[in-house]
């Protein structure tokens, strides 16, 4: 009998940490979806996934009211955890993250705006292109980093073609023949930059607002220079 006890508690413990997420705290984030396009209001009936930048990684899912709302509660309040509200909108995902709780303040209510889409780009600027190389003679490949601004002056996220389940970026930039190593150091959404299987086009779905995109990539080269 102690050992089926035993047994018990090790299976609650390992149920625990597999979703740290909601580490049955008195905790609560409270999110709500607003259409932020001309015309628009709360969204009802998307999904709403919460995330935690802790290890092991947990989510939580729940669906938003027909008033937008949605409503994540036996949280940590130990003030470790950073949380993150992500949902996707018309093929387009949107996320809020940088959220914290703890015993002093152990509930955060959380606004995310989403948008309709369009495939003009009429409205967008591109502010600031940079990019900086740097040698490594002695592996004959170079480090590229580009840092790019870019702002969309209308209410509509600008799309582009449709990839896989997501959408596709009207901001495309072209990677040189053989760039290899690609990596999102700072990005409009991480998850939506899409990159094709050929390492051509870096595309990406530009919201509303002003917003900075920093990729990198590496070249080999032949010859001394």
């Amino acid at each position: 009998m102690r050992v089926f006890f035993a047994f018990i508690a090790l299976a609650l413990l390992c149920l625990s940490y597999s979703s740290p997420v909601g580490a049955g705290g008195d905790g609560v984030i409270e999110g709500k979806v607003v259409n932020g396009s001309e015309g628009g209001g709360p969204v009802g009936g998307l999904e709403v996934t919460l995330t935690t930048d802790r290890a092991p990684p947990g989510e939580l899912t729940a669906l938003t009211s027909p008033l937008g709302r949605v409503r994540f509660d036996g949280l940590s309040t130990s003030g470790e955890n950073v949380y993150a509200l992500a949902v996707r909108y018309q093929g387009v995902d949107y996320t809020v993250g940088g959220i914290q709780i703890d015993a002093q303040n152990p509930s955060r209510q959380v606004e995310m705006h989403v948008y309709e889409t369009t495939t003009s780009a009429e409205a967008v600027t591109v502010l600031l292109d940079h990019q900086t190389v740097k040698a490594r003679p002695h592996e004959r490949r170079l480090e590229v980093v580009t840092y790019v601004e870019v702002t969309n002056r209308s209410d509509r996220t600008v799309v582009g073609h449709k990839a896989g389940d997501g959408v596709g970026g009207a901001l495309c930039f072209a990677l040189p023949e053989g760039a290899e190593n690609v990596e999102f150091l700072g990005a409009l959404s991480e998850e939506g930059a899409l990159l094709d299987e050929r390492l051509s086009n870096l595309n990406q779905a530009i919201p509303p607002g002003e917003h900075e995109l920093m990729f990198a990539y590496e070249l080999s080269y032949a010859g001394d220079s």
